[in-house]
């Protein structure tokens, strides 16, 4: 049975980038759950990412708030404040922050100097609004996310683990409709 959004909200996973290397916690199955959950991405020695990972989404929106124009790292801002919304629901104001995060760093992939670095910000920021489309039911959109994030780095394990829990949670559905014909 497909889980309601808020079960979604509630399994939501964070990976954890510190220290400029990308990596996101595998899949870790809930009580209850299975499948595993989706994986978001934060940004945790950056813009109050510490906090998003601990849970204290209000608090680290409130503090970026209260830092704004004194960071450097705007996507890092961005990215974590996609994060901390999404976890609180608050969908229109994590699609604004996610958005953001994929401006800057679609700028920074454009750029004449590419890196890997680039290109897993790139990727994180579109696994990261991939999980918003998904909890938001837009699964053919959250799919492509997942798909090009995947082919942008090889790195990241989130855009895998989310397309995977995205195509399972497509094939129950259909089964589920098939079966009740």
């Amino acid at each position: 049975m497909i889980e309601s959004k808020n079960e979604l909200f509630d399994n939501l996973m964070l990976g954890v980038c510190l220290l400029g290397t990308l990596s996101a916690f595998g899949p870790v199955a809930q009580a209850g759950e299975s499948q595993p959950a989706y994986t978001m991405t934060v940004i945790a020695d950056r813009a109050q990412g510490d906090r998003v990972v601990a849970g204290d989404y209000g608090q680290a929106i409130a503090q970026i708030a209260a830092e704004t124009g004194k960071r450097s790292d705007q996507f890092a801002v961005s990215n974590n404040l996609c994060v901390a919304y999404t976890k609180l629901n608050d969908l229109p104001k994590a699609e604004v922050a996610c958005s953001e995060a994929l401006r800057i760093s679609k700028e920074m992939y454009g750029s004449w100097y590419d890196s890997d670095r680039k290109r897993n910000y790139h990727a994180l920021a579109l696994s990261n609004r991939g999980v918003i489309r998904a909890v938001s039911g837009d699964a053919q959109l959250a799919r492509e996310d997942f798909l090009r994030a995947r082919r942008l780095s090889d790195t990241l394990a989130a855009p895998s683990e989310n397309l995977a829990r995205l195509e399972a949670e497509m094939t129950q559905t259909v089964s589920s409709r098939v079966s009740s014909r």
